[in-house]
């Protein structure tokens, strides 16, 4: 920003007697500046002198963080942060609480309780079959589900039937042991 000056001295150089001095005006040498930041403003490199002020922080687009996620019960909480989209630097957080998600009930069923389809907690009981004869009293049928099962008399004709074919089956084995005697020998 100054010029400068210098002083040149001479001297005898058998006696080292001073004999004259000249001077000589040196031009400035003009500042180096380095950019403003957003925390520092422009400054020259050589001695340091500020020019202005700091650019300052700009603020970025929010840039989401979930600190965890709501449940059927319990909230949740997301986090926003803000960095400078020039350094880099965290700027600041918005903290946003998310509301529980509420349970999504499936009904219940003949055989399983009210159930949430999100996290499968159960609430009460399952309602139970509500079992209709058939005609012929042999079985019975769920009205809801549809599910069939013997009645005791249809079970009891079960248990019969399966009596009389292994019956039937053990005399069809012995019956074509006779016919392959009889072919064998005949």
């Amino acid at each position: 920003e100054e010029t400068g000056r210098y002083k040149y001295n001479y001297y005898c150089t058998v006696c080292e007697k001073f004999l004259k001095f000249d001077r000589v005006d040196i031009p400035a040498l003009g500042h180096n500046w380095e950019e403003a930041t957003c925390t520092t403003p422009e400054t020259c490199l050589t001695c340091g002198k500020t020019n202005g002020e700091a650019v300052g922080h700009v603020m970025g687009e929010a840039v989401l963080e979930v600190e965890w996620e709501p449940t059927c019960e319990e909230t949740g909480r997301y986090k926003y942060n803000y960095y400078c989209t020039v350094c880099e630097k965290f700027l600041k957080f918005d903290r946003v609480d998310i509301p529980a998600l509420g349970h999504n009930w499936e009904d219940a069923t003949c055989t399983t309780p009210e159930t949430c389809l999100t996290c499968g907690k159960t609430n009460g009981e399952a309602d139970g079959h509500d079992w209709k004869k058939s005609k012929c009293g042999l079985y019975k049928t769920c009205s809801d589900c549809g599910e069939k099962q013997n009645t005791d008399k249809g079970t009891k004709i079960e248990n019969d039937i399966k009596f009389v074919y292994t019956i039937i089956k053990q005399c069809y084995k012995t019956i074509s042991y006779c016919i392959g005697l009889i072919q064998r020998f005949c």
